[in-house]
């Protein structure tokens, strides 16, 4: 029951990586002079890593609190 306060940065998570690649493929099937160099290949996974991590941050607060609450209760 605790866990479905995740449903919220779950969505967060998955509405970023899925809009950034909508974007990326746009760009990528209107744009004839996009070009990817090394330089720019790194931003790429950047949008990637910012949703992993903020789900992970909050499911890992998420779990600590209902330890502690679990804890408390003993």
């Amino acid at each position: 029951m605790e866990y479905k306060i995740l449903k919220i940065p779950r969505f967060t998570a998955i509405f970023v990586v899925c809009m950034f690649t909508v974007v990326i493929g746009v760009i990528c099937l209107y744009n004839q002079e996009f070009s990817v160099t090394r330089s720019t290949l790194t931003y790429f996974g950047l949008p990637y890593f910012i949703a992993v991590f903020y789900y992970l941050v909050k499911m890992l607060r998420r779990v600590r609190s209902v330890q502690k609450r679990r804890k408390m209760m003993r």
